[in-house]
């Protein structure tokens, strides 16, 4: 797999690590310049930019991370649904009869599958 493909892939995971890192750099040099000022008013700088950005940039890497992660659960949610429905279909057809409907229409549309079972993506994934 080629750096552009996997970057492209794991956009977010990627951009959530750097976040990480930057804000720990950030902290980190802002400590080491606030624990060089002496007076109160020499450390309010440092403490909102270094503090304050840090934190951020933590709590932003958090949510792209996080985000990453919900992404992978539903893919594997869409993954399982998918053989259910083909599971369905398959026994409805031999037996004759609708046996979990519900499976085969929850968003209101059937699920388009290729012959290689992957899923395409329905017209309100796509915008």
């Amino acid at each position: 797999m080629s750096i552009t493909k996997f970057l492209r892939a794991n956009w977010d995971r990627v951009g959530g690590g750097l976040s990480i890192i930057a804000g720990l750099v950030t902290l980190i040099v802002g400590y080491q310049r606030i624990s060089g000022a002496h007076p109160v008013s020499a450390q309010l700088p440092y403490l909102i930019s270094g503090g304050l950005l840090g934190i951020f940039l933590l709590g932003f890497g958090g949510l792209l991370w996080v985000s990453a992660d919900l992404r992978d659960e539903w893919r594997q949610l869409w993954l399982i649904r998918d053989a259910l429905v083909r599971l369905s279909a398959e026994q409805s057809a031999s037996a004759g009869a609708p046996l979990a409907q519900w499976l085969i229409d929850i968003n209101g549309d059937e699920a388009e599958t290729s012959s290689n079972g992957s899923r395409r993506a329905h017209a309100s994934e796509r915008s």
